[in-house]
């Protein structure tokens, strides 16, 4: 005879992951640095384990931080970037006209082929003539 246990009873294992208002914050924040999430997992400490937490329990419990942490970080960069460009930093100003209006820097070689090909064909008369 089996004797079945109250359903609190059935689980097993540890309590799930859960994520603080500060690991939020620091999740979204090194995503915008630019770190890769397998990094990121080792620094979130789970608080029952005290130890780190994997990437798919990162990408599990901070899907929302990682989407959004790269778009602020860009954001913020890109608004520092234009108040740069349009207070006279010359150099922000040509970064933006190249990256975001299509400008590009060009070469333009002249060459002055009719002085030399004269030349040549001088030089090319005078060894046929001397050929004679």
């Amino acid at each position: 005879m089996t004797q079945e246990m109250p359903q609190e009873q059935n689980r097993r294992g540890r309590p799930p992951f859960q994520p603080t208002d500060e690991q939020r914050r620091q999740v979204e924040a090194m995503v915008g640095y630019g770190m890769p999430e397998g990094q990121i997992a080792l620094l979130i400490l789970n608080p029952q384990t005290h130890r780190p937490i994997d990437e798919k329990t990162l990408r599990r419990h901070f899907r929302s931080e990682i989407d959004r942490g790269q778009v602020k970080a860009n954001a913020a960069v890109a608004q520092s970037l234009f108040r740069l460009a349009t207070g006279g930093n010359v150099t922000a100003a040509i970064f933006w006209a190249k990256t975001r209006m299509g400008w590009k820097e060009t070469t333009v070689l002249e060459h002055d082929v009719t002085g030399r090909l004269a030349e040549s064909l001088d030089a090319a008369r005078k060894r046929i003539h001397d050929a004679r």
